[in-house]
């Protein structure tokens, strides 16, 4: 993990071991974000609808994020109804792209082997952080034209998240 100016003048803190904290902020970027590491800028960019979205960014994302790096973000709403939270450092850029191996096409991406091969705890953290982007549930009607059957619905580019999480959930 590679610390700018910034990141030491802002005292950024990257924490030292795998907590379901910090593996919960993996299934979020997982889920949600961006990675991006390049010379115009190292940013973390998490988004979501600006409605349906926003009591999760703001009471839960942010503080999370707060805790875990001691940084804030950038709050930006889109016209499309979008919502996002850009982290702007190169210790978190790092931290995401080298150390959990989150790239920017989320196409192959798959859940890091320190997750995978960790504790029940820090698997089931990063599961809170990708169901909580990922997933949604909707209730179908029954005979009685009721709405009474629960169904979750999973959403993602990557069939090795789709086939991993598969894994962990055993």
């Amino acid at each position: 993990v590679k610390f700018s100016f910034n990141d030491r003048k802002r005292d950024i803190k990257i924490p030292k071991t795998i907590t379901s904290e910090l593996s919960e902020a993996v299934g979020i970027i997982i889920g949600d974000g961006h990675v991006r590491v390049k010379t115009t800028g190292y940013r973390i960019i998490i988004s979501g609808h600006a409605i349906d979205d926003r009591d999760y960014h703001l009471n839960h994302i942010i503080p999370l994020f707060t805790k875990l790096f001691n940084i804030k973000p950038n709050i930006r709403s889109l016209k499309r109804n979008e919502t996002r939270l850009t982290y702007s450092s190169k210790a978190l850029a790092t931290l995401f792209r080298y150390v959990f191996g989150i790239e920017s096409v989320k196409k192959n991406i798959s859940i890091p082997k320190s997750i995978k091969n960790s504790t029940k705890n820090i698997k089931i953290g990063f599961l809170r952080g990708l169901f909580d982007t990922d997933f949604s549930i909707t209730f179908k009607m029954n005979s009685r034209k009721k709405h009474s059957y629960p169904v979750l619905h999973f959403a993602t580019y990557s069939k090795k998240i789709a086939d991993n999480q598969l894994v962990i959930l055993k």
